[in-house]
């Protein structure tokens, strides 16, 4: 059988501070018709953001109650611990950082006034009271407005202390539930000091068969309900994964066809870059190769002005070594020479007579060696043009 929590309510009622929590599970999406009531300010606002204008919630900013009025809200820094009472020294016990932030002034709105304000109350109803020290004055409100017997599932909240001044605790609240006609189906103890209590109403024995069985159809229709419930919830989680893995295949999609684009894009340039290289390329090689060319001619020019430099040293050289030779033959002709004009100036100094007394002996002109050598020889020397001293001239 399924848990209470999870039936699908037709009208769903929740007091409290776990309003915000409650809104995002599946079986109150489910709901036909959402009443919240909720007195702190900042609270109220972040549920009206939530419901994002959902037709079927309706926010009532109040602190749900017994009576009409005003009250004196304490705002605690624990979230969940405002309440219209004051803290007990048990929750300063058990939260030693426990403090009052701020207290303001809030508008109290009894059970009757909020059913009728409501009108029509579809069942089947379901009711999650979630305000601390104020449970068993929520309570005797759905009393005093003879409302007890609309409530098909019921949650509570409650302290297993009286945690608030002059609050009830849990067992109290249990036994005052069970002398109204809710019996505890659940009981969760996930926080051993705020256990959670899920109460139904207590079968009457006296009812006929047909009762029984209207009352058999009914719990038969929220299992239905919850089943349907829960396939729309798997339906639309479906939908919402196929929704995303869609969007992130669109995604994807985009992504590539972004990243061929740019690999086009890049392709294209690179293939532009390589032809203008191309281009370059072969501009360079062009112009490389008519370097070579110009190269190869100066080279051949270089090479013929170097062969006749080559023949023009060798002809010198040939020519230098003639000139040596025949510098070294007049050398050696003069070497031969010396000796036999030395002869022939003694032989010439032997012909002088002696130098007669008080005479004056005239100096001796000096013969060139050509000359001598003619005279040696007999033969008279050429004038080579030179007129005598004292001849006219023309």
């Amino acid at each position: 059988m399924p848990t209470l929590s999870s039936l699908v309510p037709a009208t769903l009622l929740i007091a409290g501070t776990r309003a915000g929590e409650l809104l995002d599970a599946p079986w109150i999406q489910a709901a036909g018709r959402i009443i919240l009531v909720e007195p702190e300010e900042h609270r109220a606002a972040a549920l009206a953001r939530q419901a994002n204008g959902d037709p079927r919630i309706t926010i009532h900013k109040a602190a749900l109650g017994s009576e009409d009025g005003l009250g004196i809200l304490h705002v605690m820094n624990f979230a969940g611990m405002s309440s219209l009472r004051p803290a007990s020294p048990a929750l300063q016990r058990l939260l030693p950082g426990l403090r009052e932030t701020t207290r303001y002034e809030v508008r109290r709105l009894s059970v009757a006034r909020l059913l009728a304000d409501s009108g029509e109350i579809a069942r089947p109803l379901h009711v999650v009271i979630d305000s601390p020290g104020s449970e068993l004055d929520i309570l005797e409100g759905f009393r005093a407005a003879g409302a007890l017997g609309l409530i098909d599932q019921l949650e509570l909240h409650c302290g297993t202390e009286a945690f608030q001044e002059g609050a009830a605790d849990c067992a109290t609240l249990e036994g005052w539930l069970q002398n109204a006609g809710l019996i505890v189906q659940e009981r969760d103890l996930q926080d051993p000091d705020w256990p959670l209590l899920r109460l139904r109403p207590r079968p009457d024995p006296s009812a006929s068969p047909l009762q029984a069985e209207a009352h058999a159809l009914r719990v038969s229709w929220m299992q239905q309900a919850e089943e349907l419930a829960s396939l729309r919830h798997r339906e639309e989680a479906r939908e919402e994964a196929l929704a995303e893995v869609q969007a992130q295949a669109e995604a994807q999609a985009q992504t590539l066809h972004e990243r061929l684009s740019a690999a086009e894009t890049a392709a294209e340039t690179l293939r532009a870059e390589l032809a203008a290289r191309e281009q370059a390329r072969q501009a360079e090689a062009a112009q490389a190769a008519e370097a070579v060319e110009l190269a190869r001619k100066d080279m051949a020019l270089a090479m013929r002005s170097q062969l006749l430099v080559q023949n023009d040293l060798r002809d010198l050289q040939r020519r230098h070594g003639e000139m040596q030779a025949l510098c070294q033959r007049q050398e050696t002709l003069l070497r031969q020479l010396t000796p036999r004009l030395q002869e022939a100036a003694d032989h010439l100094r032997a012909q002088i007579p002696p130098r007669p007394a008080g005479g004056r002996i005239l100096p001796l002109e000096p013969v060139a060696p050509a000359k001598k050598a003619n005279a040696l020889k007999g033969e008279k020397p050429k004038s080579h043009g030179v007129k005598k001293r004292g001849q006219d001239r023309d």
